[in-house]
């Protein structure tokens, strides 16, 4: 258990020195155009690609508890819920009681106030329907369709799909476009 803390130390030690090294700098230094639709992208790619896709499809379409996301620690349902609280603290520009400033969903407000509050929905009925998701996740894969976990994780998957169709408007509807990647050596 030791061994296991210091690691866990060391590699939150890694990403915060990353944050606060070339990573934070390369992505202020960046045009404000290119950070928002990077920032953009990161968002939909969480709730559409990630949390749709690899945390729910895969372990909804397999029933197996070797695709649940964290298996070992059965935490599946908490990982899931503060990831879609933290894509709805973006939207809403505020980082529990300490941090509050402008959020996407108001800067969209400022060019489309129905896409605004659409973001703003769909943020906040996936948030719900992830939460609903009732635990252990491992169990709540199993069973027909009608069984009570699967139908919430259905349910959960189809707000993930509207918010992530959300995030896309949102990048249309900022004429947000992205560079180029950067080819990287080993």
């Amino acid at each position: 258990m030791q061994a296991a803390a210091a690691l866990l130390v060391e590699n939150l030690a890694s990403v915060d020195a990353a944050w606060h090294g070339e990573y934070r700098a390369a992505f202020l230094a960046r045009p404000p155009e290119q950070a928002l639709a990077l920032a953009v992208k990161g968002l939909g790619s969480l709730s559409g690609g990630e949390l749709l896709g690899e945390r729910l499809t895969v372990a909804y379409e397999t029933r197996s508890q070797e695709n649940e996301h964290s298996c070992f620690s059965d935490n599946t349902h908490e990982d899931l819920r503060l990831d879609t609280v933290g894509i709805q603290n973006v939207c809403q520009g505020r980082y529990g009681d300490a941090v509050r400033g402008l959020g996407l969903s108001e800067l969209v407000r400022g060019v489309n106030p129905a896409l605004g509050d659409e973001l703003e929905r769909d943020v906040a009925a996936a948030v719900a329907a992830v939460s609903a998701i009732p635990p252990p996740f491992d169990q709540a894969i199993l069973g027909d369709d009608t069984a009570p976990g699967r139908a919430a994780i259905q349910r959960a998957m189809l707000a993930l799909g509207s918010e992530a169709d959300a995030f896309a408007k949102v990048a249309s509807a900022l004429s947000l476009r992205l560079p180029a990647p950067v080819a990287r050596t080993p």
